[in-house]
């Protein structure tokens, strides 16, 4: 007997919806339960985002679930309210629902490792759907370092003392300007350097100064609020979705992608098919991936960075 796995997803930023959605697709294959392609209309900062995390999108939808058929609706974010909809607007379909109340199944789900197999899938699907994608930022012929630096709302509340435990996700201008001058040392000059992040343009004279040529993508902080509430009549809310799509397809496409402490940065890495560089990798083993390195590795990196410039020249 099938099983169908709805997953209700996980109240977070969205890197870690899209983080609990994966595991919650490698929990479905351990549980030989068949994983459905549903995005969680209630959690409303990873639902416009949807279609270019396009790694589910060839699963069935809950429409193509045969009548009768056993349901599962887990998550831990809306549960109730999901499994609420679900049996409203699919009535007629007449599922039989298993109902799953154990909130420690979900520290089961998160506590999954990636698996490299399934990576490679999700990138296949990622990097077919975003081929020709207007938000890729990357220059051709050139070299591309995309940054992801945290700052944001973890810097402001560790500037006011409010959050002082955000310094675990926080990670210092030094390391990236010495894993910048690293990777420099090691590639052709015709190297392009994208920084994604959030704040004033100032707060990033560092980059600036060292790599004149560099492009600063700075977004509003005020931009994650107003997707995270879904003012859809905000004067700026297309433009904030438009430079998040930036940021995703840019940093999955990018020659080396040096991500931050955040979840969103993880499936960034994720999703690349080059080569990725973290200072740590915040609550997750990334090792088991390839071509994802540590900071303080980076030596070891140098024969697959060679490998690749030797590829693409």
């Amino acid at each position: 007997m099938t099983i169908y796995y709805i997953s209700s997803g996980h109240k977070d930023g969205l890197g870690g919806n899209f983080r609990h959605l994966i595991k919650a697709y490698l929990y479905a294959k351990e549980k030989n339960y068949e994983f459905i392609n549903y995005s969680n209309q209630f959690i409303t900062n990873s639902y416009p985002f949807f279609k270019t995390f396009s790694i589910f999108s060839n699963l069935k939808k809950i429409r193509d679930i045969p009548d009768g058929s056993s349901v599962l609706i887990y998550g831990d974010y809306h549960r109730d309210e999901v499994i609420e909809y679900v049996k409203k607007e699919f009535a007629k379909k007449k599922f039989k629902y298993i109902i799953l109340n154990d909130d420690d199944e979900y520290k089961k789900i998160i506590a999954i490792d990636y698996k490299q197999d399934i990576r490679e899938l999700h990138q296949k699907l990622f990097h077919e759907r975003n081929k020709n994608s207007i938000n890729n930022l990357c220059k051709k012929d050139h070299y591309n370092i995309v940054l992801h630096i945290r700052r944001g709302d973890v810097f402001r509340k560790i500037q006011d003392n409010s959050r002082p435990d955000y310094l675990k996700r926080f990670t210092t201008d030094n390391y990236y300007v010495r894993i910048l001058k690293k990777l420099i040392g090691v590639i052709p000059k015709n190297h392009h350097i994208i920084l994604f992040s959030e704040g004033f343009v100032e707060e990033f004279d560092v980059y600036k100064q060292r790599h004149p040529k560099i492009d600063l993508q700075i977004d509003k902080e005020s931009w994650r609020y107003i997707i995270n509430d879904e003012i859809v009549n905000h004067p700026e809310y297309n433009n904030a979705l438009n430079r998040m799509n930036n940021l995703i397809v840019t940093c999955a496409n990018a020659d080396f992608f040096v991500g931050s402490k955040s979840h969103l940065s993880h499936i960034l890495g994720y999703l690349n098919k080059n080569l990725v560089f973290f200072e740590s990798f915040f609550y997750e083993n990334l090792q088991t991936l390839k071509n994802i390195y540590l900071f303080e590795k980076f030596q070891d990196s140098i024969p697959k960075i060679k490998e690749y410039v030797g590829k693409k020249a």
